[in-house]
């Protein structure tokens, strides 16, 4: 169900990799992983997904999380030891959610599942959205080729009623 949808997982924990990764692995999510920030901000365009865990094997995640917002990418999940605190501010305005370590498999489930669901159904609306606009230019290219030839049709009536001063009049219009 999952399988065209990518989740980065930057966690320094080994524990804690191995359980998002499996968990999101066996939903048919295609699972990427960093321990550090750079090799994150490396990856972070390939991922549908953000989960992460506030301070890696280099320093604070906050770097992802603002490149993340910066791409306006889709939702992203804070991993922290304890609930996310009021000073956290800005840190909640840009995660959807944050799970408490050590994780739960059953919360753990059900983020990702309102993830994918979310991202399929936003790849959905870009598909129709890329349909409508060819569509749109298709009807826009057939609408101008029929104005060119109602001109057409307009200058040789004129031509006709009301002779070569009213035709050249037209002729630049069209």
């Amino acid at each position: 169900m999952f399988s065209d949808i990518t989740v980065l997982i930057a966690e320094d924990n080994a524990s804690d990799l191995g359980t998002i990764g499996q968990v999101a692995r066996s939903m048919g999510f295609k699972v990427i992983t960093c321990a550090e920030v750079t090799q994150g901000l490396q990856q972070l365009e390939h991922a549908d997904i953000l989960m992460l865990d506030l301070v890696l094997a280099n320093g604070m995640a906050t770097p992802l999380l603002n490149m993340w917002r910066a791409k306006n990418r889709g939702p992203v999940c804070v991993l922290s030891p304890e609930p996310l605190k009021r000073e956290s501010s800005q840190i909640r305005s840009i995660a959807w959610n944050s799970l408490v370590k050590p994780l739960e498999v059953a919360e753990l489930r059900a983020v990702l599942q309102r993830y994918g669901e979310y991202v399929l159904l936003l790849n959905r609306c870009m598909a129709i959205e890329i349909q409508f606009g060819n569509f749109k230019k298709e009807m826009e290219k057939k609408f101008a080729r029929q104005m060119k030839i109602i001109w057409a049709l307009l200058v040789v009536i004129v031509l006709i009623l009301g002779g070569k001063e009213a035709a050249k009049i037209l002729l630049p219009l069209i």
